[in-house]
Parts: structure tokens; C-alpha cells; sequence
């Protein structure tokens, strides 16, 4: 059984609410992960799950295992830098502020029966276009646009010069 992991450092929320959300990922399948994460309106849901989609692309890059065979085998919340500013109070006095960022770490575990995924160069071979669809597309393209062309230069030349510098200086 072989793990994959993925990091994220400095994300500007405290790991207190980070935590909330990654401890109810552990043990459960990458798409029932990314499915809870999906319906969760918590500010940290959305970097947690991007997290989990790179740690699952890792393991496909590393071994070519589908996300299906993936599971989430830990996560660890740790604290990053910590921005301390003050906040001015009555009497002269100063109130600390502190704003704290989170180190995120998450691991996923391949389960024992994991099935290889097709190579991505077979898959990209089989769903390209012909390129004889796209050369008559263009000339199709082409050929219209001559002729609004010409409408426009026709009725140019039916107004005369002297009209349309008129009618442009008085507005009518």
C-alpha cells in the first residue's frame, strides 16, 4: 500500500477552524471527501479541497491509481507564521491582535486491490478533432465576412461626400 501526500503552507486562517472540517475528512474516500467538502459553506472547505485534488493527482502522476482507489489517511493542521498588529483601546492603551495562518498536510492511502488508470497520452490521442473540421470552419468563417464588407462599402458610396460630412457636423 503506497501513500501520497500534498502540503499547503501559510493559509491565512487560524488552524483552530481549519481543523473543524479536516478532522471529519480522515478514513474517508477521496470522492466522499471532495463530496463533504463540496456541501460545507466554511471559509476552509474550498483550499482543503484543492488540497485533496493535488494529493489525488500526485498519486496518478506517481502511479497512475484512479481518485476511486484513494483514501484519506491523515490530515494534520498545524500553525504557520502569526501576524501581530495592536488595536487602539480606551485610555492610551493597546489590545493585541493576532493573525494566525495554518500549515495543512494530507495524506492519502491506495487501497490494497488499486487499479492502474489509462495512460493520459491514449486518452488525449482518442478524443483529439480531425483537422479537416476545422479547416472548413475557418473558410466558412471567411467567406461571410467579405460580404458584410461589402454592404457597408456599397452604401458608403451611395451617400456621396459631401452628405455625409454634412449630416456628421449638424447631427441630422
Amino acid at each position: 500500500m503506497s501513500s501520497y501526500h500534498a502540503t499547503l503552507r501559510s493559509l491565512r486562517q487560524s488552524p483552530r477552524k481549519v481543523r473543524l472540517l479536516s478532522d471529519a475528512l480522515v478514513g474517508l474516500s477521496v470522492p466522499e471527501a471532495q463530496a463533504r467538502l463540496a456541501a460545507t459553506r466554511k471559509a476552509s472547505a474550498t483550499p482543503l479541497a484543492k488540497l485533496l485534488r493535488s494529493a489525488a493527482a500526485n498519486a496518478a502522476a506517481k502511479d497512475q491509481i484512479a481518485q476511486d482507489d484513494l483514501s484519506v489517511k491523515s490530515v494534520r493542521v498545524d500553525g504557520g507564521a502569526v501576524l501581530k498588529r495592536f488595536h487602539p483601546r480606551a485610555f492610551g492603551r493597546a489590545a493585541p491582535i493576532r493573525r494566525r495562518s495554518s500549515h495543512i498536510s494530507v495524506e492519502l492511502l491506495a487501497k490494497e486491490g488499486a487499479k492502474k488508470m489509462i495512460a493520459p497520452k491514449a486518452a488525449a490521442a482518442v478524443s483529439q478533432p480531425k483537422p479537416e473540421a476545422v479547416k472548413t470552419t475557418t473558410s466558412q468563417a471567411a467567406t461571410s465576412e467579405p460580404k458584410v464588407q461589402k454592404k457597408i462599402e456599397s452604401k458608403v458610396a451611395k451617400q456621396g461626400f459631401m452628405r455625409r460630412f454634412f449630416q456628421r457636423k449638424s447631427g441630422m
